[in-house]
C-alpha cells in the first residue's frame, strides 16, 4: 500500500494542511513539536 497525500485540520499549528507524498518518500522529518507524528 502507498501513502498518496496526507491532511491535517485543526492539529496544532496545522490549521488547513494537505501534502502530496512523492513516490519513494521514506521520512517525514521537521523541527520538534511541529506535530509529524
Amino acid at each position: 500500500m502507498r501513502l498518496l497525500w496526507i491532511e491535517i485540520r485543526d492539529f496544532r499549528n496545522h490549521r488547513d494542511t494537505s501534502v502530496e507524498v512523492p513516490a519513494g518518500l521514506i521520512a517525514v522529518v521537521g523541527p520538534n513539536a511541529q506535530g509529524k507524528t
